[in-house]
């Protein structure tokens, strides 16, 4: 029996006068020289498709259930391929099949599962035809990127030749992309429990994302100046050499602004990052310094004289303001020009007061603050200010605008005509009027 078949026969015979023996009927046997032929594969028909120089990719993320297929006994958590092949005579027995990490991908995945046998289901409609379903990956941690590769044995223990499907790639990712965000060296402040960048020019953002699956148009970053969107400059990506399935990429922005960053990471497979910046500020314009004083007085050549205690109200416009980095420097002399002894400088005592943040007010970005000058003196001062990134004010100085001179309310004043000079008492000639302190 030489052609391919299933056989069965039946053996007659009689003798010579026609004595008929019991016929001999043989079991049923099969002659197959011919393996399986027509080798196919079908993919489960959900995952996100990606074609990249002629190979396609499908990409899957199988959900939570179990360790493994056999402990669950639930195959919809993960992923099924339909392997297929026909043969006419003896039929598919079992079909031996094969995993392999393509070239160049990570090694986060798993390098290989070679040989699995599975047994061959006939088809209900064609008994010729012959399949079996590959259940991937074989554990849920497990995370693949490569090809599959299978034959087809037949009852009679022909093979077919391997079916390589090179140009198609399966991708089981388990694992959700991870990033990291470092910036260019700020001034770092905290308001209400909330960090704050602070840049007096502009800021770099450094992209670091770990995804054994990378792509970059898998990374969405929304950039905002307060509500409005901003266009980012073209980011570029490179690998990290000396860390696995690691790209980083940086960007710069200097206009100024108040700036946010939501950035989304989700790789084809589904898996999701997300992150939110702090507050980013780029400042670059310096405060504003405006003095006032209360209350109204006489102002002669240019000096102000007070006979009750002088308050100047000190006022700083500016976004970003830290009443550390407002001071002032006075000087407190008499009419010889000698500093006025005391045992706390003036200048301490104020510099003081503009430190301590509960003494200020603030509306918007106007901050406002009350000094006393009580001592009697002939004042001069300048006030400095910085915001949080340096950015420096122009001093406000008395000199050219006001110098004060105090007598304190606290003493007995008369007034007399005269018009000579008492140096003893301090008595100053004012066109004829003058305040003697007695």
């Amino acid at each position: 029996f030489s052609t391919d078949a299933r056989y069965a026969f039946t053996v007659y015979c009689s003798d010579i006068v026609n004595n008929n023996a019991e016929p001999w009927n043989s079991d049923p046997f099969v002659v197959d020289h011919e393996a399986p032929t027509d080798l196919e594969v079908s993919y489960d028909s959900t995952p996100i498709e990606k074609i990249e120089e002629g190979t396609t990719y499908f990409f899957y993320r199988p959900t939570e259930g179990g360790t493994d297929v056999s402990s669950t006994g639930e195959n919809d958590t993960f992923v099924t391929i339909t392997i297929q092949a026909k043969d006419i005579t003896s039929g598919v027995d079992y079909f031996t099949w094969s995993y392999n990490r393509e070239e160049g991908a990570s090694e986060s995945n798993v390098e290989a599962y070679l040989d699995r046998k599975i047994d061959a289901t006939p088809d209900t409609e064609d008994p010729s035809i012959y399949t079996a379903e590959i259940i991937l990956p074989e554990s849920i941690a497990d995370q693949l990127r490569g090809s599959i590769t299978f034959y087809a044995t037949d009852m009679a223990n022909n093979s077919s030749d391997p079916f390589a499907d090179d140009n198609y790639v399966v991708v089981v990712d388990t694992i959700a992309p991870y990033m990291t965000v470092s910036y260019s060296q700020a001034n770092e402040t905290e308001e209400d429990g909330k960090q704050i960048l602070n840049y007096a020019s502009e800021f770099t953002a450094t992209l670091t994302v770990t995804e054994a699956n990378f792509y970059e148009e898998n990374i969405v970053i929304s950039l905002y100046n307060g509500t409005e969107t901003v266009k980012l400059p073209e980011i570029t990506w490179n690998a990290d050499q000396n860390q696995a399935d690691t790209y980083v990429g940086e960007f710069t922005v200097s206009d100024p602004g108040v700036y946010t960053m939501d950035i989304q990471v989700e790789d084809y497979s589904g898996n999701v990052f997300t992150y939110q910046s702090p507050e980013i500020r780029i400042d670059t314009a310096p405060p504003l310094i405006d003095v006032s004083f209360s209350p109204a007085t006489a102002v002669a050549d240019e000096i102000s004289y007070y006979n009750v205690d002088c308050k100047a109200t000190v006022s700083i416009t500016e976004d970003n303001f830290d009443p550390e980095k407002v001071t002032i420097a006075v000087t407190a002399k008499d009419i010889a020009g000698d500093a006025v002894d005391m045992e706390q400088t003036i200048e301490d005592v104020l510099n003081e007061q503009l430190h301590a943040a509960e003494k200020w007010s603030s509306e918007g970005n106007k901050h406002s603050i009350e000094l006393a000058f009580s001592t009697d003196a002939r004042y001069a001062f300048t006030v400095y200010c910085s915001d949080i990134v340096n950015n420096n004010a122009e001093p406000w100085n008395s000199e050219g605008r006001r110098n004060l001179w105090f007598l304190s309310s606290r003493r007995r004043r008369k007034r007399f005509l005269c018009n000579h000079h008492h140096s003893g008492n301090r008595c100053y000639l004012r066109r004829g009027l003058f305040h003697l302190v007695l």
